[in-house]
């Protein structure tokens, strides 16, 4: 457990990942057993928000910093692709992941969607203003 708000009557607790989907929950005390067992649920999804740049060289170099949520800390549970070729997750948080692209053999102009691979092999999804995670390459 991470937080208990007695005024809003909410509990903050950090879990370790799970496949994506909605999760039927229920509250236990080590006093009073088990004390809230309907109506709480938990959805689990990884999702892209937003991401910058969204060019870059294919030459490579370009530094990429993708938002979101329910990501890993660790940055190798959350390998990361561009237009099939791998992107070098240098940093990860929950809510935030960059990646250092490498030297591309594409044309310029080429562009390559965005897919990082969560903890449990699920690919996130994407919701940005634009439904799309797409990366162009650029000279």
């Amino acid at each position: 457990m991470i937080d208990v708000d007695n005024e809003l009557k909410t509990i903050t607790v950090r879990y370790g990942g799970a496949y994506s989907g909605v999760y039927d929950l229920s509250v236990q005390s080590d006093t009073y057993g088990e004390i809230l067992t309907d109506g709480i649920t938990f959805e689990a999804v990884g999702t892209i928000t937003d991401f910058y740049p969204t060019s870059g060289s294919i030459y490579g170099g370009t530094l990429i910093t993708i938002s979101g949520y329910h990501f890993s800390d660790e940055a190798a549970d959350n390998p990361l692709t561009i237009g099939g070729m791998s992107c070098n997750v240098e940093e990860s948080s929950e809510f935030e992941i960059q990646c250092r692209m490498q030297d591309l053999a594409v044309e310029s102009g080429t562009e390559g969607q965005i897919l990082i691979f969560m903890k449990m092999s699920e690919e996130a999804t994407c919701t940005t203003e634009t439904e799309e995670c797409y990366f162009t390459f650029t000279d």
